[in-house]
């Protein structure tokens, strides 16, 4: 179901932003108001709006302002995929084009990681990847390749190397040749499970930021470690006692600003860290934490996305926020319905910021609706929202349904579309891929899956900028579909619990499995 809003943006603005833009019916008709130079300049439009509904804490009692702290649009980066969906916008998990459509997947090499046998306090987690688990690739040239410690000597006289960086559930972080599958490295070993998407340095290749998703053995943390020398910087203990929830998990992929060399990165235990990561002494660490009126469950395991000045985050709580990173000043926020780990995915449309956001059926209950919603990013008004009703496996194990996967922002001849997946749409356990207009939210075609999926999809265009939808599913289906028209183009079950999502470079796709398997997956 579709819903559309009507209300006018207000034509003048307030020095303090009372509304907490929770309601569904306030759709600007106005863009042209609050258009933004695309030219490197702040968005002024925020020069005198706070939103005064809930504040953002700073642990010290001084907060510094970074002026020159600016997310570019950073879509197709050469150089590698270094986080969560591929940019900070999270809209960019594909590197190059394919020469045709695809009608086969064949799998062209598979590593196996290690498995931790252990049965903890929070259960037995084994190898492999599961959500979000993303792999990172790393292009690195000739005259850098020879900085490369503990490299495999084979790998040395290469013209270009592009390694694979892979987390996984053993606690390990794997070093791998994108081509062959061949460790190029030893693994790093943290003694704990890594669930999320790590982060990388894009400028410098430099700093590796790697979370935790549970305390396995011993306390919980975020870790810096140089890419190059494969040593720990930084180990940052969680959760800070700072905090107002005492969960120290971090499965969130920080935000890293390379203007200013600035790294934010929100936590499971509701406080945002916010730190210059040129210092590599880490004494700055800088500590924030919020309360808002709607829902006080604090927690963030879904990854922000920024443009400019700005950054959007979702929390456990149904929570949506936009705070300036330079000051940490709250300057929107909105509810989300439920829980929202889906990662916030950033769209510039006729040079304005929207944000595409989704939750899932977590505190509603056994049954309730999952919602694809787009906010304007400079108000948080609602644009419109399509909703599904979705269920949830609650007792002992929960299972949630809804949407948990991050939205996959369709380009080229399919810039007009925002494609998302919707979990557990049956009892029995079923999904449901959908794909809308992204101006109006209009249906455009759904795909009924046997089974449900949390994996963020991608799309792989060719030289004419039709796009192929990849889908892998929980039961080990993967799908190839038609991004047009949502036929399905070839399926087949790899017999492999699919929770990470992918990333591609050209004809080659890296795909983790639940247990202990890495995939690359070419598709002819």
């Amino acid at each position: 179901m579709i819903k559309a809003s009507s209300h006018i943006i207000l034509s003048c603005l307030c020095i303090v932003f009372l509304a907490s833009c929770q309601d569904h019916s306030s759709h600007s008709k106005k863009n042209e108001e609050l258009k933004v130079v695309p030219t490197k300049t702040e968005i002024s439009y925020f020069n005198t709006l706070l939103d005064s509904t809930f504040n953002i804490e700073s642990k010290d009692s001084s907060v510094r302002n970074i002026q020159n702290l600016y997310f570019e649009i950073d879509e197709e980066n050469k150089d590698g995929i270094f986080t969560f969906r591929g940019g900070n916008q999270r809209n960019s998990p594909v590197r190059g084009e394919i020469s045709f459509q695809p009608k086969k997947i064949i799998k062209d090499w598979e590593f196996r990681t290690a498995i931790d046998s252990m049965k903890g306090a929070f259960g037995y987690w084994g190898g492999g990847a599961g959500w979000t688990g993303q792999p990172l690739v790393v292009n690195w040239k000739k005259n850098e390749i020879p900085f490369l410690s503990n490299l495999n000597p084979a790998f040395l006289s290469k013209n270009e190397l592009k390694e694979i960086i892979q987390i996984s559930l053993s606690g390990k972080i794997y070093f791998l040749d994108f081509e062959s599958g061949a460790e190029t490295r030893p693994p790093l070993f943290i003694r704990n499970p890594i669930k999320g998407t790590p982060s990388i340095d894009p400028k410098n290749k430099d700093l590796l930021f790697v979370g935790q998703g549970i305390p396995h053995r011993g306390n919980m943390a975020w870790r810096v470690f140089h890419l190059k020398k494969q040593s720990l910087i930084h180990e940052q203990i969680l959760p800070s006692a700072f905090s107002y929830r005492k969960w120290g998990a971090c499965d969130a992929s920080p935000l890293l600003d390379t203007s200013s060399s600035t790294m934010i990165w929100p936590t499971e235990s509701g406080v945002i860290y916010r730190t210059n990561y040129s210092d590599t002494s880490f004494n700055s660490v800088e500590q924030f934490r919020y309360k808002l009126p709607a829902s006080h469950h604090q927690g963030i395991e879904s990854s922000p996305c920024a443009y400019k000045q700005l950054g959007y985050f979702t929390d456990n709580g149904g929570n949506v926020f936009c705070a300036d990173l330079r000051n940490m000043q709250p300057r929107w926020h909105f509810f989300n319905t439920d829980d929202s780990d889906a990662s916030p995915v950033l769209s510039i449309e006729k040079e304005n910021p929207f944000i595409f956001i989704g939750n899932e059926v977590d505190k509603q209950g056994s049954k309730g609706f999952g919602y694809l919603r787009k906010l304007n990013a400079l108000t948080g008004k609602e644009v419109w929202y399509f909703e599904r009703e979705c269920y949830s496996s609650v007792g002992v194990k929960v299972n949630n349904g809804g949407m948990l996967c991050t939205p996959l922002l369709g380009k080229k001849q399919a810039a007009n579309i925002i494609y998302t997946i919707f979990s557990r749409t049956t009892v029995n356990g079923a999904g449901e891929l959908v794909a809308l207009n992204k101006e109006t939210g209009a249906v455009l075609f759904k795909v009924p899956f046997q089974q449900y999926s949390w994996v963020s999809p991608i799309a792989l265009y060719d030289k004419n900028g039709y796009p192929t939808l990849f889908v892998p599913t929980v039961g080990g289906v993967i799908y190839l579909i038609d991004g047009m028209n949502g036929s399905v183009l070839y399926s087949e079950n790899f017999g492999c619990t699919f929770e990470s999502s992918p990333i591609a470079w050209a004809n080659r796709i890296i795909q983790p499995a639940r247990g202990n398997k890495i995939f690359s997956f070419i598709l002819e």
